[in-house]
């Protein structure tokens, strides 16, 4: 909240100076930070292109970048590919062309991520995370990040053995860098994996770590993610009131507007309800989660 008004009083100050890109910078910043307080991740990602624009043609290419930069992540959380792949594009082209190597880091961590939707065939979506690796060549936090959407194809094309390995590769370089935080995300690359190979007892084991530190520092983003995981497995092992529990969670924790947890909300909670013989309302839930993820 703090954070929000001193961008509102910069934003006004800026406006007052006649500081044109300054001020595009600030409101894409400030969209960001509505969707974080739950506003419309739609209303806000029209904001950012808007002023993308504005940036590119005051020459502000760090900026430009970065407005790309965040209506790709908006795009990926709402479904909309390839507008993802496209926008953050985008963002790696300005910000080469601006030298800003940070920048750069970033976006392509970012396009890791969207690789893992598999927008492509996971052939070509891990030699495209594998490419990505490269050219991150000596961040050592980035490629162990992109490891573990490496690790979730590699998963997704039947290679369990080498996604347990790759993803032991990514989680013991972040544990050596300390990075607590991103260990409990990429957690849940780690359910995925597991979830694929059909392994739910694994699954939990997996979450657990990730859901408590998440919850802890109050994340509800990717903690959404994790609670659905956990319910998918949970409902796998045959324990429907604690997948019917956390399922709960979820749909208190996602945003409206994120595709992935909500679709997957009401996959699950189908599962539950139809097993229960609700079979009326697990269809409706059927048809909702179709229609979220398409």
């Amino acid at each position: 909240m703090e954070a929000t008004h001193a961008l509102s009083d910069a934003a006004r100050e800026s406006a007052a100076a006649g500081l044109v890109a300054l001020q595009a910078r600030i409101r894409c910043e400030l969209a960001e930070a509505a969707v974080i307080s739950g506003g419309s991740m739609r209303q806000a990602l029209t904001q950012c292109r808007q002023e993308a624009g504005i940036l590119e043609s005051a020459g502000d290419g760090d900026g430009a970048a970065l407005a790309w930069l965040i209506a790709g992540s908006m795009c990926y959380f709402l479904g909309d590919s390839p507008a993802d792949e496209e926008a953050l594009s985008r963002a790696l082209d300005l910000a080469i062309r601006s030298g800003n190597a940070s920048l750069q880091l970033s976006i392509r961590r970012f396009l890791a991520i969207t690789l893992r939707t598999l927008r492509l065939p996971v052939d070509a979506a891990i030699r495209r995370v594998e490419e990505l690796i490269r050219e991150t060549a000596g961040e050592r936090w980035a490629e162990a990040e992109m490891l573990h959407q490496l690790a979730c194809l590699l998963a997704y094309s039947g290679r369990f053995a080498e996604a347990r390995a790759t993803r032991a590769r990514g989680r013991s370089t972040l544990a050596d860098l300390g990075a607590r935080h991103t260990l409990a995300v990429v957690s849940i690359h780690s359910g995925m994996i597991e979830l694929t190979a059909g392994d739910p007892v694994a699954v939990d084991r997996e979450l657990r770590t990730g859901y408590d530190e998440l919850t802890a520092i109050g994340d509800r983003r990717y903690c959404s993610m994790i609670t659905i995981l956990l319910a998918a497995a949970l409902y796998q092992q045959g324990k429907l009131d604690e997948a019917r529990r956390m399922a709960g969670e979820t749909a208190q924790l996602a945003h409206a507007d994120d595709v992935e947890p909500q679709a997957r909300y009401r996959a699950v909670t189908a599962k539950i309800l139809a097993h229960q013989l609700q079979l009326r309302t697990a269809a409706a839930l059927c048809d909702e989660a179709v229609a979220r993820a398409q």
